[in-house]
């Protein structure tokens, strides 16, 4: 029973993130559907090129968190140190890489097939 508890408490964050990932999508879906069928297109292409990249820095970020456990279980606290900084700058290159790159995304709307009306809301929304 302590284990289950143990992870509560560190499911805790992580159950409450997802939560406000999800809900700031919800509030976008939610106020671009009251505007007109036009900008709830384009938050729909946003949100699901938003996330593509998104889910791309967490996922190479995520590599992080074997490393450091297993690290903890050789008993090798000080490595544990090193692959927090590295991750961290790792986290500032990748923001910068995947900021530019959904930018340069932006403008590739058109040619992925995406409605001439839509993308330019799109680039707003994004």
């Amino acid at each position: 029973m302590a284990h289950v508890s143990a992870i509560a408490v560190l499911a805790g964050p992580l159950v409450a993130n997802n939560l406000a990932l999800s809900g700031m999508s919800l509030s976008d879906t939610i106020m671009a559907g009251r505007l007109s069928r036009l900008d709830l297109a384009a938050v729909a292409v946003g949100n699901g090129l938003w996330m593509l990249f998104f889910l791309f820095g967490l996922g190479v970020l995520m590599a992080m968190s074997p490393s450091a456990a297993h690290a903890v279980g050789d008993k090798r606290y000080r490595q544990v140190g090193v692959y927090c900084r590295q991750t961290l700058w790792l986290s500032q290159a990748l923001a910068l890489l995947l900021f530019f790159g959904l930018r340069g995304a932006a403008n590739l709307l058109e040619p992925m097939g995406i409605e001439p009306s839509v993308a330019p809301v799109t680039r707003g929304y994004l």
